[in-house]
């Protein structure tokens, strides 16, 4: 029986003609060969495919979609193929490292964690690196599940995708990743993935990552881009009441629960992130938290309970339009 390799390359690919050469090559000429490729080819409309199909490897496995079905669609075909015991996510317009596969392995071999990022290397449409994008949030930092935790629910996002490696046991606790989502697949992705245990960020810059800005597509910069991921911020927050550790929780909002006074409880999980997202900067984290407020205290039950655990009142919940008016 074949031995399966150690690791599996899950790459997404769409129109990427211009660059998914340089992105085979690269995986290609690995100093580790211990792993397989799964591009997905999400029914491109140019020569994508037969570019790909030019590569006589047996370590490349090619699947076709028939018609476009989105990025997490293409990550769950690649994966029910898959056979790796690490998961590396990249895009096909990308490129790796030559010690990009190695790295990680040994990372994962040397660590806990559950998922190892790594910090990347911007570059535009001709390879060039663009220094000065080398900063910001393609220069991951190794922060605290507390802080992570914190900062993702209540601000932005702190993680980067390409090139990010997951233990098997772990992904297949959070697929089949859903469909719809686009510009936020990947936060949902490593919130769900954030609360199975540690984390870790290489100092090694192994990828570089194609910007944005260099290619056309969804998650170029523009004013639907910038809709796309306001109508699915609500969508990716619901992902965050799946955490029910009381302990990690008192935590991470500390500061949140002294100013509101809602501890967590295992009964009122939902009321709990509610009031934690009222805290948030950003008017759409309050408006899901209040919204998950209402929710919980739209019964006789759930408004008994509140009562029971805050002394919370109609009264209370009238008054928490004071979050949403600026003094």
């Amino acid at each position: 029986m074949k031995k399966a390799p150690k690791l599996s390359l899950l790459a997404p690919s769409f129109n990427h003609q211009n660059y998914v050469k340089y992105f085979l090559d690269s995986v290609l000429n690995q100093t580790c060969e211990d792993f397989e490729l799964i591009i997905v080819d999400d029914c491109s409309s140019d020569s994508n495919i037969q570019i790909i199909e030019s590569y006589k490897d047996k370590r490349i496995k090619l699947i076709k979609h028939k018609h476009n079905l989105g990025m997490n669609a293409a990550l769950n075909s690649a994966f029910e193929k898959s056979t790796g015991e690490y998961l590396m996510f990249c895009a096909s317009d990308d490129i790796l490292a030559p010690n990009a596969i190695e790295t990680m392995i040994n990372a994962h071999n040397n660590s806990k964690a559950v998922t190892i990022y790594t910090k990347l290397i911007p570059i535009d449409i001709n390879n060039n690196v663009v220094h000065s994008h080398m900063n910001g949030y393609l220069n991951m930092q190794k922060r605290s599940t507390e802080e992570f935790l914190r900062h993702t629910f209540l601000v932005s996002n702190l993680f980067v995708s390409p090139g990010m490696c997951v233990k098997r046991e772990y992904f297949e606790r959070i697929y089949p990743l859903p469909l719809s989502l686009c510009n936020y697949q990947d936060y949902k992705m490593h919130i769900d993935l954030l609360k199975f245990g540690e984390i870790d960020v290489l100092e090694e810059r192994v990828v570089y990552y194609r910007l944005p800005s260099a290619v056309s597509g969804a998650s170029a910069p523009s004013a639907k881009t910038g809709m796309r991921e306001y109508l699915e911020t609500h969508y990716f927050l619901d992902s965050y009441i799946a955490y029910d550790d009381l302990e990690l929780l008192s935590r991470t909002f500390a500061n949140e629960i002294e100013f509101t006074g809602i501890k967590p409880f295992k009964d009122t999980l939902e009321f709990f992130w509610g009031c934690m997202a009222l805290c948030s900067p950003h008017d759409i984290r309050k408006t899901w938290g209040y919204h998950k407020i209402m929710n919980f205290y739209n019964t006789k039950e759930g408004a008994t309970l509140l009562y029971k655990r805050y002394k919370f009142t109609f009264a209370h919940l009238l008054n928490l339009v004071n979050f949403f008016i600026k003094q």
